[in-house]
């Protein structure tokens, strides 16, 4: 798509047709995640995702996205738990072509939401078993939360760092998921996108003569990226801290 000119053929569609404020505020948000995702056919997106950036309630959000998707705008497909499938229809075609009823994925999207999901359960599971939640905290929400860290932290191994911050919620320094959540947050807001950022903001602090919080990734060992590691890891963390 080109952003611009789809921008300039929205408006031209406006003057012929009506559609309320809140409706043109979520096209312009998907417009802007889709853009971000490199324009593919089919993307996906977390309903706290697109709240936060349009400040539109639960209740306005779904009535301004079946408001565009009866309007040929867009097309949608709830996934359950997991993020909503979005496609937007260019109002740059020649013909106007009403939205299908299934939206086809191309392989590789559907393929980058399957990892996706997978990752989430990953990371669900380390979760459960490192006692920092159980199996009837899982919610929607909270997978939005996951899935938001992965895709807008800007980490580069978004699953990596993760179990980084569930280690240290397991060492006893909170064993919340808000502990999580906020020292992942943390890391971003320091612009922390790898294991090896957080071992040299520590060197720094030393080399300061500055107190900081030294980010152990093991005890003595090699550390290792698979959740099985990570766990293991918790467990040793939990005992030592009278866990």
């Amino acid at each position: 798509m080109n952003y611009i000119r789809e921008i300039n053929a929205f408006y031209d569609w406006l003057e012929l047709n009506e559609l309320p404020k809140s409706a043109v505020l979520l096209w312009h948000a998907l417009m802007h995640l889709n853009n971000k995702s490199g324009w593919q056919e089919t993307f996906t997106v977390a309903r706290s995702v697109i709240e936060a950036k349009t400040g539109l309630k639960k209740d306005a959000y779904y009535k301004a996205r079946n408001q565009l998707k009866q309007s040929g705008l867009i097309d949608f497909k709830e996934r359950g738990t997991k993020a909503t499938a979005f496609k937007i229809f260019s109002l740059l075609s020649e013909k106007q072509t009403a939205p299908p009823t299934i939206i086809i994925e191309s392989e590789k999207s559907k393929q980058k939401e399957e990892d996706e999901d997978t990752t989430v359960d990953r990371i669900l599971e380390l979760l459960e078993k490192s006692k920092i939640l159980e199996k009837k905290d899982i919610t929607e929400f909270l997978r939005d939360d996951i899935d938001d860290v992965i895709t807008t932290f800007g980490f580069e191994q978004p699953e990596e760092m993760i179990i980084e911050a569930i280690k240290d919620a397991a060492r006893g320094n909170g064993r919340t998921w808000k502990f999580v959540y906020m020292k992942l947050v943390d890391w971003k807001k320091k612009g922390i996108k790898t294991k090896s950022d957080l071992e040299t903001q520590s060197g720094e602090g030393e080399a300061n003569g500055k107190k900081v919080y030294q980010h152990r990734t093991g005890y003595g060992r090699p550390s290792s990226k698979s959740a099985e590691q990570a766990l293991r890891e918790a467990e040793e963390a939990r005992r030592v801290w009278g866990g």
